[in-house]
């Protein structure tokens, strides 16, 4: 086996990520070659003396560093300047005669639509009368009988 390739098992069987099928081929190669048995010595030193140096993290130390960070400030609202009170009202000012315009600009073109349909129909009648009178041709009517004096007939029941 490649001198790479089991220092890569060992890294592995160290951080705990190696399989556990692989672990037998580890350990006979272990067994064969001598440098990498020094490197597996050398990490499991270096493992026990990290757990042997690990303390518990203080409990105090949390409320240490919270209280050595300065509170940020944050901003006021309150305390709203004349500058920034014009700010707001020419702003609102603007914003309600846009609205106004917008609704007077609506409503004209509202009255325009209208205006625009109705030249339009009148644009369709003339267009009719004239292609009657280029044509020499009239529309079609109907001849219905008016009757005015109706008749009446009731049948008499006895």
């Amino acid at each position: 086996m490649v001198n790479d390739e089991l220092r890569n098992m060992v890294d592995l069987y160290f951080d705990g990520e190696l399989e556990k099928n692989k672990e037998p081929v580890l350990f006979t190669a272990l067994a064969i070659d001598i440098d990498a048995r020094e490197y597996f010595k050398n990490l499991h030193v270096l493992q026990a003396l990290v757990n042997a140096s690990t303390e518990s993290f203080p409990g105090d130390l949390e409320e240490k560093i919270f209280a050595s960070v300065n509170p940020v400030k944050t901003k006021s609202y309150t305390q709203i300047n004349f500058r920034n009170r014009m700010f707001h009202i020419v702003s609102i000012a603007a914003a309600a005669i846009l609205f106004i315009a917008c609704s007077l600009l609506f409503l004209d073109v509202k009255d325009y639509k209208t205006k625009i349909a109705t030249i339009t129909e009148q644009a369709k009648e003339q267009n009719e009368i004239m292609n009657l009178v280029l044509n020499n041709s009239l529309p079609e009517f109907v001849i219905s009988p008016d009757t005015k004096n109706e008749i009446i007939v009731r049948a008499k029941l006895q």
